[in-house]
């Protein structure tokens, strides 16, 4: 797929987006805010305020370079768009240049939405124990099992899961997880 056609399938209307060979856009949505810096490569760059409660600003980055956005009262805040963080959840965003991936299978478009079944857990309340160990012991059965013993296994062990068809499924670590993995 040309790094065009992949730049604009993946261009979103907020966070940090190559528009142009090194030019990058970062947009922010922040009502509140009067003032935001966009701090990139440890320089502080003012972004414009735009109607709707939008700060915008572009000029040349590089991927890879770590920038996060700092508010009026000097809080530094990652991007909430970003689609890579250094560390954790609150920590600095990473530009990302999507048409530097060589996709494999270009003519691949995903499944139909129609098809997704989208389910979220909190691990505290999916097992017994609590922990991302027993989630993960347990989560062939979301699938409703391979078997018709699993399927029965399924239904006694997880009666609300069981059964509902998940295609994909996969664990998000809350902040507090990867501080105290980390």
């Amino acid at each position: 797929m040309p790094a065009s056609s992949t730049r604009a399938h993946f261009r979103n209307s907020w966070g940090a987006n190559f528009i142009d060979g090194d030019t990058c856009r970062f947009r922010l949505w922040a009502p509140d805010e009067r003032d935001v810096d966009l701090v990139l490569g440890g320089a502080a760059h003012k972004m414009q305020s735009l109607d709707g409660g939008w700060f915008e600003i572009t000029l040349e980055a590089k991927a890879g370079e770590r920038y996060c956005f700092r508010l009026a009262d000097g809080t530094e805040v990652a991007d909430p768009a970003s689609s890579a963080q250094e560390r954790e959840a609150s920590g600095t965003s990473i530009v990302v240049d999507h048409a530097a991936y060589e996709w494999q299978t270009s003519s691949w478009r995903g499944r139909p939405w129609e098809e997704a079944v989208i389910s979220e857990l909190h691990v505290g309340c999916f097992t017994p124990e609590g922990t991302f160990r027993a989630a993960i012991e347990r989560l062939p059965h979301l699938a409703g099992g391979r078997n018709h013993r699993d399927r029965d296994h399924a239904r006694r062990a997880i009666p609300r899961c069981a059964g509902l068809g998940l295609r994909r499924r996969a664990a998000l670590c809350s902040a507090q997880c990867l501080r105290e993995a980390g």
